[in-house]
C-alpha cells in the first residue's frame, strides 16, 4: 500500500492508495490508478521522494521531489533484489530509470541532497531553476555530545581502547572487507582497538562473527544488527573515530552517507575514501581522514594516525563545527520557504 505523505504544511492531509500492489513500470494501470486518486483528493502539495515519482506521471496538481540517491535513475538496481539481474532484468531496469526520470521532470521543484545530483539530474534534462541542492540534515537535540549517553550494549568494551565505529548498511561495497581485514592488520600492532558495527543484516551478522572467530578478533570485535535509530547516538558517542566506505561507483559518488552528519553532530572525526560524496565534507587532518584507495594498509595507518594525533581534541571539535551547517532546523527552513513559495505561485 503506497502511501503519499505531506505532514510539511498546516493542515496536511495523508492519502493512502489501496488495490495497487507496488509503484511498477510494468503495472501501467497500477500508475493510472495512482494518479487518478490523487487528481480526486483535495490538497495544495504532493511531496514524493525520487522512488515515488513514478507516482507523478499521471498526477495533474502541484509536486515536490527530493532525490536522496540515484540508484534506480543510473539503473545499476539494488544488489539484493533478484528481479533486476540478467538481460531482462537490466531491460527492467531502464524502463524502471526512464520512468522515474519523467516523474522527476514532471515535478513542479526538486531538491537533491548533493551537488553532484544536481548537476546528473540538470544533464538529464531536469531545468536548472527547478532543481536544488539540499543536503541531508541531522536532529541536533538527538545527536548531542553533551547528553549523558551511556549504552549498556557497550558494557563489554574497555573504555582504555581506541574504539572506531561504523554505522548503517553492511555490505563488501560499504567496506565490510577492509574493516575486517583492517581489524586484523590492526591487532598485529596494537591490543587497544575495539571495531563496534552496527547494521548488520542477520545472514552477515553470522558470517561475520565466524570471520572474527576464526581470526581470534572476538575481544577486540562488537557486532550488532538493525538497532532502534535512537540507539545510533549512544553508540557512535563511544567512539574515537568513525567510518564511512563507499565502492567507488557512478551512484556512491553522487549519494553522500547520512552517516557523516550523525558522525560530525556526535564530535568524532571520520575515516572514509576518496569520493566526492566525502571529500564535499571530510578534510584531511581538519575534520577526518581521507584515503587515497580502499587498501588495507591506508586503512591501519589512517587509525594508527588518529591514535597518535597530537590534533585529536582539534578534530574532534571540528567535526562538531562541520555539523551545525546541517542542523535540521536549518535544512526544514530553507524547505518550508520553499514551500510556501509552490503553494503561492
Amino acid at each position: 500500500m503506497p502511501k503519499f505523505i505531506s505532514t510539511l504544511v498546516p493542515k496536511a492531509k495523508v492519502l493512502s492508495v489501496s488495490g495497487v500492489e507496488c509503484l511498477s513500470p510494468f503495472n501501467l494501470r497500477g500508475l493510472f490508478s495512482i494518479g487518478k486518486a490523487l487528481n480526486a483528493c483535495e490538497f495544495d502539495l504532493l511531496y514524493a521522494f525520487h522512488n515515488d515519482a513514478m507516482a507523478l506521471l499521471f498526477f495533474n496538481g502541484k509536486s515536490l521531489c527530493e532525490i536522496h540517491q540515484s540508484h534506480e535513475i543510473i539503473g545499476i538496481g539494488n544488489e539484493f533484489n533478484k528481479s533486476f539481474r540478467g538481460f531482462v532484468g537490466k531491460l527492467k531496469l531502464k524502463i524502471k530509470s526512464y520512468l522515474l526520470l519523467i516523474g522527476i521532470k514532471r515535478s513542479l521543484f526538486t531538491f537533491a541532497v548533493s551537488k553532484q545530483l544536481v548537476e546528473f539530474f540538470i544533464n538529464k534534462g531536469v531545468d536548472s531553476k527547478k532543481i536544488e541542492y539540499l543536503p541531508h540534515g541531522v536532529n541536533l537535540e538527538i545527536f548531542d555530545p553533551d547528553k549523558n549517553l551511556v549504552s549498556a550494549r557497550l558494557n563489554k568494551v574497555s573504555s582504555e581502547k581506541f574504539a572506531i565505529v561504523y554505522t548503517g548498511w553492511v555490505s563488501e561495497k560499504r567496506g565490510q572487507k577492509i574493516m575486517l581485514d583492517g581489524l586484523m592488520a590492526l591487532l598485529r600492532l596494537t591490543k587497544n582497538v575495539h571495531l563496534i558495527i552496527v547494521g548488520c543484516e542477520k545472514n552477515q551478522l553470522v558470517e561475520l562473527k565466524k570471520y572474527v572467530d576464526d581470526h581470534g578478533m572476538a575481544s577486540n570485535t562488537t557486532l550488532f544488527g538493525r538497532l532502534d535509530y535512537l540507539e545510533m547516538p549512544e553508540i557512535i558517542k563511544r567512539a574515537n573515530v568513525c567510518l564511512s566506505f563507499l565502492e567507488p561507483n557512478a551512484s556512491y559518488s553522487m549519494s553522500p552517507p547520512q552517516k557523516i552528519f550523525e558522525y560530525f553532530a556526535m564530535g568524532k572525526p571520520v575515516i572514509a575514501n576518496n569520493l566526492p560524496t566525502h571529500t564535499d565534507y571530510i578534510k584531511t587532518d581538519l575534520n577526518g581522514i581521507i584515503l587515497d584507495s580502499l587498501e588495507v594498509k591506508n586503512f591501519t595507518e589512517a587509525v594508527l594516525a588518529m591514535m597518535k594525533s597530537d590534533r585529536y581534541v582539534e578534530m574532534s571539535q571540528c567535526a562538531l563545527e562541520s555539523s551545525r551547517s546541517y542542523d535540521i532546523k536549518i535544512i526544514e527552513r530553507r524547505l518550508f520557504a520553499k514551500i510556501e513559495e509552490l503553494l503561492n505561485a
